[in-house]
């Protein structure tokens, strides 16, 4: 299906990135882009980017490793208070597909765009 109709739960995307399932790895490495996590509990949004080697596999794949915070503060926080946080409420999808060659500056102009218009900064996850 279309990159903008993908919407995984975490456990879903447990599954993809420790299976690594060829068809789902050959479709989210090859793309870079914006992506979306919705906190389905408090409604807060937190918007990031993707621009590895990997692509939003990679990025993904950090999110997995640690049980669903990727290094961000905020999603840390709500995860330290109970391990189970991003399995219950996390989702992920694709806002903004990015070219190959899409420099890390433009990328963080994209992802501070959607930021902007969601409002990530003010009333969601993102603290920058």
């Amino acid at each position: 299906t279309d990159y903008f109709d993908l919407i995984l739960d975490f456990t879903e995307l447990q599954d993809i990135v420790v299976n690594k399932y060829p068809d789902w790895y050959k479709l989210l490495s090859s793309i870079k882009g914006i992506y979306l996590i919705t906190d389905n509990h408090q409604g807060k949004l937190y918007v990031g980017s993707a621009y590895g080697e990997e692509g939003i596999w990679g990025r993904w794949r950090d999110y997995v490793a640690t049980n669903g915070h990727g290094g961000n503060k905020s999603l840390k926080d709500l995860i330290d208070g109970d391990w189970q946080y991003a399995v219950k409420y996390f989702q992920f999808s694709i806002l903004m597909l990015l070219p190959k060659t899409v420099t890390p500056d433009e990328a963080i102009r994209k992802e501070q765009l959607f930021k902007r218009k969601l409002g990530s900064n003010t009333f969601g996850l993102n603290n920058n």
